[in-house]
Order: structure tokens, then C-alpha cells, then sequence
């Protein structure tokens, strides 16, 4: 039954309220559900303890060392990150992660040259790396090499079609 008050039908505001409440229902259950998810991944700090402890027990961990590197990374905390992903090259001349590393570190210090060709090196080792493109087309916004920049983030979303930071940087290199 719908009641007609001051022009407007009742039942009809209702459903519309109802439906409003039900958005918004899903909408808390959808960051609910993110909130958990993002619960579950550790913090840098608490990923750098842990690979400190398993470096203590095995110093020549190379995957716990490049763990340690990004972490550090994450943190802010370049010369260590730095420090890290160097002792991993020094191990291992072809992990193509810490090359990467290195190239956001570098970057992050202005040092593009370098970065470049760090990025180019870990895309020489392993291809199919859209983090490397992805470092590289970061590098060619700040430079200004929109054409260049846009060329590297569509390689790396050919890569990997899901991988978000590089969508986001291509609408910015159109712009």
C-alpha cells in the first residue's frame, strides 16, 4: 500500500532508503573484507625483523637478503636497501628482483642514469619483468620522455594486464 504525503509516495522513498542502505551495506562488507585482506600482509618493519633473524641464522640466504633489501626499501631506508640488494648482485649476478631494487633506489636518489641501467639489466635477465618497466617508465615521467615513458608502460601492462601502477602512469604520461 503506498501513502501519497505532501507529493511524494512513502513506499516509494522507502524502497529508495532500502536500496541506498543496501549499497552501503556492501560497501562496509567490500572494506571489511579489504580491511581483513591488508591485515594479513606484514609491514616492512615487522618483514625486516624476520629477515634479520633468518639472516642471523644463515648469513649466505640470498632470497632473505633481497627480502631485507625491499623491505628496507619500503621503509624508506635506501642505504640499506641498497647495502642489501648489492650483497644479493655480489651472490648472485642474475637475480633480476634485485636489480629492480636497485634501480628504485637509485631512482628515488636522482640518480637516473644509473637507474636506467639497472632496469635495462634485470629486463636483459628475466623479460618479463613489468616492475622493471614499470621503474623505467617512472624514470621517463621525471625526465620528461613522455613517448619513451608511455612505451614502458605499455610493455609492462602487455606483461602483466593487471599490474595497476602501470595503468595509472600511462593515463598520466597522456596527460
Amino acid at each position: 500500500m503506498e501513502i501519497q504525503t505532501g507529493g511524494i509516495l512513502v513506499a516509494k522513498m522507502n524502497r529508495e532508503r532500502a536500496g541506498l542502505w543496501c549499497l552501503l551495506g556492501m560497501g562496509c562488507w567490500l572494506l571489511l573484507i579489504i580491511g581483513c585482506q591488508s591485515s594479513l600482509e606484514e609491514a616492512p618493519a615487522v618483514r625486516e625483523t624476520r629477515y634479520r633473524g633468518i639472516l642471523a641464522e644463515d648469513p649466505h640466504s640470498t632470497e632473505a637478503r633481497y627480502g631485507l633489501g625491499r623491505a628496507c626499501y619500503e621503509q624508506g631506508k635506501y642505504d640499506e636497501a641498497l647495502a642489501s640488494f648489492g650483497a644479493v648482485l655480489n651472490a648472485d649476478s642474475t637475480h633480476a628482483g634485485a636489480y629492480v631494487g636497485r634501480g628504485g633506489v637509485l631512482a628515488q636518489r636522482g640518480d637516473f642514469p644509473q637507474a636506467v641501467a639497472a632496469y635495462e639489466r634485470a629486463i636483459a635477465l628475466a623479460g618479463g619483468c613489468a616492475d622493471a618497466y614499470q621503474g623505467l617508465g617512472a624514470i621517463y615521467l621525471r625526465t620528461e620522455r613522455y613517448a619513451d615513458a608511455r612505451q614502458a608502460y605499455q610493455k609492462a601492462i602487455e606483461l602483466e594486464p593487471d599490474h595497476a601502477p602501470s595503468h595509472y602512469n600511462l593515463g598520466v604520461g597522456y596527460s
